[in-house]
């Protein structure tokens, strides 16, 4: 199934709300094991909460190869691909490496306990 993100989000990928949208409309597709393919075409913005709220937590329940295999990406910008890459990396390796959930858990705690400080 092809999915025009401007048609969900408009022509930038910005909030975690949008990204919430496209990640609600796209897994159940891939827990059927479709084939879903992003076309981002007319995007002119992205950012990581975006991509992270879209794509990171299909890390949790599927591998990297089945999104590999499922997932499609077409029509994206330089910029697009470029935070694309981090939050796969990152969304990746969260999910399978419990040490690195730890640390990153325990770093945003402490972070949001010093932001209640000020």
């Amino acid at each position: 199934m092809e999915i025009k993100i401007q048609n969900i989000v408009g022509d930038n990928c910005i909030t975690r709300e949008d990204g919430q949208k496209v990640y609600e409309l796209i897994f159940p597709l891939l827990q059927r094991k479709d084939v879903v393919t992003l076309d981002f075409n007319n995007i002119g913005v992205f950012t990581s909460p975006f991509l992270n709220s879209a794509i990171g937590p299909l890390f949790k329940d599927f591998s990297r190869e089945e999104l590999r295999e499922q997932l499609l990406f077409v029509n994206i910008n330089s910029v697009g691909k470029s935070l694309m890459k981090i939050v796969i990396e990152n969304s990746s390796r969260y999910y399978s490496d419990e040490k690195f959930r730890k640390v990153h858990d325990d770093i945003l705690s402490e972070n949001e306990d010093d932001g209640e400080e000020n």
